[in-house]
Parts: structure tokens; C-alpha cells; sequence
């Protein structure tokens, strides 16, 4: 009995702790953005690779929809593109090279007020484009094949940052979108 009774307790104890853990994730409510990504290599090295990408949002719905500038996501609150990276080494005793980014912010305006003055409004079939050189983020990489594609990570919202601009009329995505993966050679 006393055994049974200590699994009683583990498993409330458990399911207590998930509880807690759900009511800690926010949120987000289903947008009617639809937005499409786009990335396709602007420029090539000497060896035919990839030197920079053209990377493209697009509003592939019929809203209007208001985000902030496409640009380098690195984990920030505003969201962004991420370049992601899966490189495959013929010689498997080369490490992978370390890729990162950071980004840091000061005092910065109200959620509101950078929506008003610095968020943009893609109205249906209007898109953002942007170029990211690659040259320096390839050249480490020895031998091998490399896997890339881009996702976009909406600006991360509040349930109450959410309520108010969808009652100031703002719509906002609330979605990751991702480009199709592409390989080549590093030879």
C-alpha cells in the first residue's frame, strides 16, 4: 500500500509540473498572415558556391500584414530570418566550424511605438527583400556537402502584446516560415 501510494503522489507530482510548464508557454493565436520565404543564391565564389543569398517575404495572402524589417533574426524579440546550416565533412576528423550570431538591445521604444514608427505593411503581393553575403560564413568549411535553408521566426509576443495590436489593427504573423533546403559541393 505504501508503495502504491508513493506512485499516486509521483505521478500528481508530475502532472502538477506539466501544468505549470504549459501555462508557462504563451499563447499565440492562429493569424490570417500568410507569408512565403524565398531564398536563392544571388551571387557565386570563384568555385561556383553560393557567395550571397536573395532572400525574399513575401505576403502570399489577401491582408495586409505589418512586421518589422526583414533582417538577421539571431534570437532577438523583433524575429527575423535565420540561415541554417548542415554541413557534411568527407573527412570526418575536421570539426564543424562554429556559426553564431548575438545581438543586444539598449532602452528600446514600447512594442506599440516601434510598431507604428518602424514595423512595415506588406499589402497583399508586396514583398521585403534582402542579401546575405555567405563568403565569410563558407570559407571555413573544408571538403564536403552543404545543406542550407532559411526560416523566418516571427516577432515573440505576449498574449497581452498580441491583444493590443490586433485591437489597434495590426496583423502580425505568429508563424515560422521556411524555405526549401539546398545542397552543394565544398571542394
Amino acid at each position: 500500500m505504501k508503495v502504491l501510494r508513493s506512485a499516486v503522489v509521483l505521478a500528481g507530482s508530475v502532472c502538477c509540473a506539466a501544468s505549470v510548464w504549459a501555462q508557462v508557454k504563451p499563447v499565440v493565436e492562429a493569424s490570417p498572415a500568410q507569408l512565403e520565404l524565398t531564398a536563392e543564391v544571388a551571387a557565386t565564389n570563384e568555385q561556383g558556391q553560393p557567395a550571397a543569398l536573395r532572400i525574399s517575404l513575401k505576403n502570399a495572402g489577401n491582408v495586409a500584414v505589418d512586421l518589422p524589417m526583414l533582417e538577421m533574426g539571431c534570437g532577438g524579440e523583433d524575429g527575423g530570418y535565420d540561415l541554417k546550416l548542415d554541413w557534411h565533412p568527407n573527412d570526418t576528423k575536421y570539426p564543424t566550424p562554429g556559426l553564431g550570431c548575438g545581438r543586444g538591445f539598449g532602452d528600446r521604444p514600447s512594442l506599440m511605438t516601434r510598431a507604428q514608427n518602424e514595423w512595415l505593411r506588406l499589402q497583399p503581393g508586396e514583398f521585403i527583400t534582402v542579401t546575405e553575403s555567405l563568403r565569410s560564413t563558407f570559407g571555413e568549411f573544408r571538403r564536403g556537402t552543404m545543406e542550407y535553408w532559411v526560416e523566418y521566426v516571427p516577432p515573440v509576443l505576449s498574449q497581452q502584446e498580441q491583444s493590443e495590436l490586433r485591437q489597434a489593427g495590426y496583423v502580425f504573423p505568429t508563424e515560422k516560415v521556411r524555405t526549401q533546403s539546398r545542397r552543394f559541393r565544398v571542394d
